[in-house]
């Protein structure tokens, strides 16, 4: 069954593997191109805008966008943007939806960017996600409890 409660546990369980693999395309470059910043060094003009590295070993294309970067690995696109401090575990609404409109084989997949802001607007209510006011990624929403992400719990739906 299909419950508020279960969507609400699954997003967060979507967003926490977005985070992993945003974090893991980002070591990625910093391994590749040998840089501390892959934002910085594309502004600097040390990295391409677009092109391919390996991912996992998985040829992949990129291109970095305003404070980001969209990669494509395989069929599967994730686009990030970066926070203040070159933070990578932020999310929102669009990048979450963009990353879970692959997923065929979860019900969340079907979800509209609106939908998805209505459960960001639950999450937010309850205290589980936050969206800070700064000035780099004003728009991004992190867990409240990300010194220890694993701990984030996901309350019932009000």
């Amino acid at each position: 069954m299909n419950t508020p409660e279960n969507e609400l546990t699954r997003l967060v369980e979507w967003i926490r593997l977005y985070i992993r693999k945003v974090e893991e395309i980002h070591l990625t470059f910093i391994k590749t191109f040998e840089i501390t910043s892959p934002l910085s060094a594309w502004v600097a003009g040390q990295i391409p805008q677009m092109g391919f590295i390996h991912v996992n070993g998985i040829l992949s294309s990129y291109q970095f966008h305003g404070i980001g970067c969209r990669v494509t690995i395989r069929k599967q696109t994730i686009d990030f943007d970066y926070g203040r401090d070159h933070r990578t575990d932020g999310f929102d609404p669009w990048r979450i939806f963009l990353f879970l409109r692959d997923k065929t084989k979860d019900p969340l997949s079907t979800l509209s960017v609106k939908e998805l802001e209505t459960l960001f607007g639950v999450l937010g209510k309850n205290g589980v996600i936050l969206k800070p006011s700064m000035s780099l990624g004003s728009h991004l929403y992190y867990f409240n409890s990300y010194l220890v992400p694993n701990e984030t719990k996901v309350p019932t739906h009000k």
